[in-house]
């Protein structure tokens, strides 16, 4: 069991634009996210962030961004961290994240367990669409990590 369960996002009648607590992001960078959600208001968006060497309790040996992809499918492929530039996320991580209401509605109805960026990026490419997008010119800074460990 985690620490968290993000599923108080059901409380909210409204769509979520989702800022975790140890992300930063400039007010104009913000407004453009918040801009590029309402061109596709019935689409998760996502913007790309670095987890670093110790945070969230792994121990990375370089920065990697927090989404992922699949190179295959999910059940003969293999699940990497993505590479600057790719136009999706297959998994994504909830640091910055634009979340219709009616996807949060949808999956908190189909799934019982904790509500983690893990299961409900899982569910939402089983059962809405493989691919998110994200926004590589918007890109808050993790600041989950610690000092030592990255100088």
């Amino acid at each position: 069991m985690r620490d968290y369960d993000y599923r108080i996002l059901g409380d909210v009648d409204d769509d979520v634009l989702l800022i975790e607590w140890d992300l930063a992001i400039g007010k104009d960078d913000l407004v453009e996210f918040a801009d590029r959600a309402r061109a596709t208001p019935d689409r998760v968006l996502v913007a790309p962030y670095r987890l670093y060497a110790y945070s969230s309790d792994r121990d990375r040996p370089a920065p990697v961004w927090a989404h992922r992809r699949y190179i295959g499918t999910p059940e003969t492929g293999q699940l990497v961290h993505v590479a600057e530039g790719d136009p999706v996320a297959h998994l994504w991580g909830l640091g910055l994240t634009y979340l219709p209401r009616q996807v949060i509605a949808a999956f908190l109805a189909a799934w019982s367990g904790d509500v983690s960026d893990g299961s409900m990026s899982g569910w939402h490419y089983r059962n809405v669409e493989p691919g998110v997008p994200i926004t590589w010119d918007i890109r808050p800074v993790h600041l989950h990590y610690q000092i030592p460990s990255i100088s």
